[in-house]
């Protein structure tokens, strides 16, 4: 508890080994010598986790950036980003159609144009995109949640469903898991949304698995059910 609580007080840096161990040291043997170490005031800390925030999700809800600063009070990042506004730094935005908190934007990206390639996607739970569950809600109409932590009797998808990506649509859970001594994947369910789905979707959905299977190190795979039987079936022709 000493250890952990060092390390959240900045008084200790951790790395990890080979078998994702914490390994605690002093932030000095860790840091490089150029490293700026001041102490930020909360408000130039505030506006450090504001931009950096903004930068990376494109767009976001007070609450968002107010957790990732969430070593300073709510109501700092709430006047930084009030004064931003202000100043000109950070633009307010609303999106067409949803009633919800106000969202927050960089002013580069306002006319930025943005290209998704259609490549189908399995993203980790802990991905930053699924991070917020609401943010998939109001943004994806995709309602998410890691079942690991949810009783065995409530799950609906899986222990570990993954999230699965294709161009700008989530279109699918898929629960698996690798046996990397045997060398297989078993996906135990692929759930898909209520989408409907092309031939070539179906298409970049059996590549990302074939490449999520290479990833673990495994050569074989089997899917063991599916609520779209068409869907299992072509995945099926396409991996053997």
């Amino acid at each position: 508890m000493a250890l952990e609580r060092l390390y959240m007080d900045g008084r200790l840096m951790t790395t990890r080994n080979k078998n994702f161990q914490k390994v605690y040291d002093l932030p000095r043997n860790i840091l490089p010598a150029d490293v700026d170490t001041t102490m930020p005031t909360p408000a130039e800390f505030a506006r450090h986790v504001i931009r950096r925030s903004l930068k990376s999700m494109g767009i976001a809800y007070a609450k968002e950036m107010a957790w990732r600063a969430r070593y300073v009070k709510n109501n700092v990042v709430k006047k930084e980003l009030e004064k931003l506004v202000e100043e000109g730094e950070i633009c307010q935005v609303a999106i067409e159609g949803l009633k919800a908190a106000p969202l927050y934007m960089l002013p580069g990206y306002k006319n930025k144009k943005i290209q998704l390639p259609d490549d189908a996607l399995i993203l980790s739970p802990f991905d930053a995109l699924n991070v917020f569950r609401h943010r998939l809600r109001d943004f994806f109409d995709f309602d998410y949640q890691i079942e690991c932590f949810v009783p065995q009797a409530k799950r609906k998808y899986g222990y570990f469903s993954l999230p699965v990506l294709a161009g700008d649509s989530f279109i699918a859970r898929m629960d698996s898991k690798a046996d990397r001594k045997q060398r297989v994947l078993t996906i135990h369910n692929l759930h898909f949304e209520p989408l409907k789905l092309t031939k070539a979707t179906i298409a970049r959905v059996s590549e990302a698995i074939e490449t999520f299977s290479k990833f673990n190190r495994c050569d074989a795979i089997t899917i063991k059910a599916s609520n779209d039987k068409l869907a299992l079936k072509a995945i099926r022709k396409l991996l053997s």
